[in-house]
Order: structure tokens, then sequence, then C-alpha cells
């Protein structure tokens, strides 16, 4: 899993770009549902379930990934969102004779998660782990400092604290120019 922190804003469209795509995507998702041939789709982009909770210092993202190795997930931090890309691919599809499926529900292929967020992150405290196929992302808050000089997030991180994330890397993330890869 690569963690990238870009220091651009990222635009998601204007209403009516995203108010299409949305419909557009309904409107896929639910042909999707009736079709009882999918596996001879073509792969497209999916999206993967997410949860965002929001607490007095950090913005909590859960994605649902089960099947998905951690090297095939992108993490990129913006300044006012967060995506996460990356591939699920089959690793049953190899079989012997004919098969005939019944069912065929679990995305396979690439999918993308655009996350909006809703307020200013530390991104060289980002964390992120795998765990029982979630992904989850603890994105500190940019808080102010209390009368003691202490940010009310860094008690919690301190030793003998009770935290469940630890860092994804030992360097900080670093801004990354749009469209640079490393």
């Amino acid at each position: 899993m690569r963690l990238r922190y870009v220091s651009v804003t990222y635009s998601f469209g204007g209403a009516t770009q995203s108010l299409e795509r949305h419909f557009r995507e309904l409107r896929e998702e639910l042909l999707r549902q009736g079709r009882h041939y999918g596996l001879l789709q073509p792969s497209t982009q999916w999206r993967p379930p997410v949860d965002i909770h929001e607490t007095t210092t950090a913005i909590l993202v859960k994605l649902e990934l089960a099947g998905v190795h951690e090297e095939a997930t992108e993490i990129t931090l913006y300044e006012n969102a967060l995506v996460v890309t990356g591939r699920r691919d089959d690793d049953d599809m190899e079989h012997e004779g004919d098969v005939c499926y019944h069912e065929a529900q679990v995305h396979y292929g690439p999918f993308r998660a655009e996350i909006l967020l809703p307020s200013p992150v530390r991104p060289d405290d980002v964390t992120a782990a795998f765990d029982s196929g979630f992904l989850r992302i603890h994105l500190p808050k940019v808080v102010a400092s209390d009368p003691h000089g202490e940010r009310p997030d860094e008690a919690e991180a301190r030793p003998g604290s009770s935290g469940s994330f630890s860092r994804l890397n030992a360097a900080p993330a670093r801004p990354v120019a749009p469209g640079a890869y490393e």
C-alpha cells in the first residue's frame, strides 16, 4: 500500500457533472443487479463500501476491501479529499473443466473511492492499516493547541495510551506533484 500527499485541491467536478455522474452510476448499478451474465461483461471501476466517522480530533475512514492485496492499493491525500484506488483480482478463476456460476456478486477489477474531507488534516500524521478485510485510515485533524500547549490528539498518541493505528511509513508523507508517481 502506498500513501501519497498531494498539496493541491482535488476537483470533484461541477455540481452538474457530479449529479450526472451520480445518476449514471446509479443507472449502471440498477442494470448490473438485473444481469445474470455479469461475468461476460468487461470489468468496470467500482466503489467499495465506505464508513466515515468524525471526532473532535480526527476523521476515521473504513473501506471494505476483502480479498484486496495491500500492495494493490494506493492512498492519495489531497488538501480537501482522500482518494483510494486499487484492484481486486479473482484468484479463483483457474478451474478445470466447465464451470457454471449461479451467482456472481463480488466486484473484481479496478476500484476507486473519492472522499471529500470536511476539515483540514495533518498529512504527516495520517496512518492506514489493513485488518480483517478492512482498510482503516486515521486522519488527524488540524486543531488549535490547548492552554497547556498539547494538542488533544497528542495525548491519545502518548506511550501507554490505547491506539489502534500504527504509522504506515516510518518517513512522513511528502508532497507529490499531480500525476507524478513514485
